[in-house]
């Protein structure tokens, strides 16, 4: 049997999640103030129009069309300021108004205090007004019962302000969906521990919880999981009674005698598919363990993190409710040369004077280079690239945004 007769392309990889069912989320109501970065769970319909009434553009004078003469000067019958509701206008009079300000009736004009000159009279135009100059309609903005967001969106600062225009003190969100996170090993060490000969810092899961958060999971941190097969099946078990919608652990996925993950999840689970033909990241375990989706990630920090941005990404999102719109990307000249074999590759790096350089001295287990650069190449499986070839690149970014 060929090497690679069992791997998955990273596009099958993709479309295989994409097809598996996604938990049903309640709905919750939260202040417009609290709703930042969630998800909505209902079309928004303008329940008024904005701005409500026909208001001044411009600070200047309010007069009907056919009251202006040239060279005739008119009366300044009231003044307006925003704020105020203006009286009738007064035939053959104009009203000082200012912008923002309700434009009153009687009046379909705003000539702007530039074009006008004051005199002993009252105000002379030098310009001739146009009907509805230097006005905003009612409804210029948003009209009445107009659709303005579509459930799953994500409340951006636009969004948040476009609901506060509309008078909108809450809004209806789905809930965070739950992703209890681990990682396995018994070379890892929290940030507050002493080092200790033969360990290395735990740097998935503060990584993979920032990542995750950022696409609006609720995060459950379950720690380290030691290299041992009853602990490892005791803690995913105890992982079962918090009810997350999916479970995602780095590490103990490949074929290792320590690789206990994949041993419990062929023992316990049902696997969906294991290796995707990806670098970084190849043993990427999809499986369901006690009726819940599980994402197993490589234990190499550059390993799980490719897997979940460019294979579990779309599906992860699909999870939160929201709106997936495919990765944009760009494309790029690239500045290296290179030659792929069997796998998709994603290499960090910049750009520098309209040229990609990939990133020096990267391998999976390192997180500098990566932390260092703005993008990710995109290299497909046995492709040769040379100096000033065409190449897509992905910001890292793209990856971090929640959809969008």
């Amino acid at each position: 049997m060929a090497e690679n007769s069992d791997w998955l392309s990273v596009d099958a990889a993709i479309s295989a999640l994409l097809r598996r069912s996604v938990p049903v989320l309640q709905q919750e109501t939260l202040a417009l103030s609290s709703s930042f970065q969630r998800i909505l769970a209902q079309d928004i319909r303008a329940t008024r129009a904005v701005p409500p009434m026909a208001c001044s553009a411009m600070d200047g004078y309010a007069l009907h069309v056919n009251d202006y003469q040239p060279g005739k000067s008119l009366l300044v019958s009231q003044r307006i300021a925003a704020g105020q509701v203006p009286e009738k206008l007064s035939p053959g009079t104009c009203a000082r108004i200012f912008t923002g300000a309700p434009v009153p009736e009687g009046a379909n004009a705003v000539v702007m205090q530039e074009q006008v000159e004051v005199d002993a009279v009252g105000v002379k135009f030098s310009v001739m007004p146009m009907e509805g100059m230097n006005i905003r309609a009612a409804g210029h903005d948003v009209a009445r019962g107009q659709q303005v967001l579509q459930a799953g969106m994500r409340l951006g600062p636009l969004q948040v302000g476009l609901l506060a225009s509309l008078g909108q003190a809450q809004v209806q969100v789905w809930e965070r969906p739950r992703a209890v996170l681990f990682s396995t090993g018994n070379e890892l060490l929290e940030v507050h521990e002493s080092w200790r000969p033969g360990c290395i810092y735990n740097s998935n899961r503060p990584m993979l919880s920032a990542l995750l958060q950022s696409w609006g999971f609720e995060v459950l941190d379950l720690g380290i999981v030691p290299d041992a097969l009853e602990v490892t099946r005791q803690r995913w078990r105890e992982a079962l009674e918090l009810q997350p919608h999916v479970i995602i652990s780095s590490g103990g996925v490949s074929v290792g005698d320590e690789d206990h993950v994949q041993k419990l999840l062929h023992l316990e689970g049902q696997l969906q598919f294991w290796k995707v033909a990806i670098r970084p990241g190849k043993p990427l375990c999809v499986a369901d363990y006690g009726g819940v989706c599980v994402l197993g990630l490589p234990g190499n920090p550059m390993g799980a993190w490719v897997t979940l941005c460019a294979v579990a990404r779309p599906f992860l999102l699909k999870m939160t409710g929201q709106i997936s719109k495919p990765l944009h990307g760009v494309s790029g000249i690239a500045g290296f040369e290179r030659q792929t074999g069997l796998r998709q590759e994603y290499w960090p790096a910049c750009e520098r004077e309209g040229r990609w350089y990939m990133a020096e001295n990267f391998s999976s287990g390192s997180i500098w280079p990566a932390a260092a650069c703005e993008g990710w190449v995109v290299l497909p499986p046995h492709t040769v690239v040379r100096p000033g070839d065409a190449i897509g690149v992905v910001r890292t970014a793209e990856w971090l945004v929640m959809g969008e």
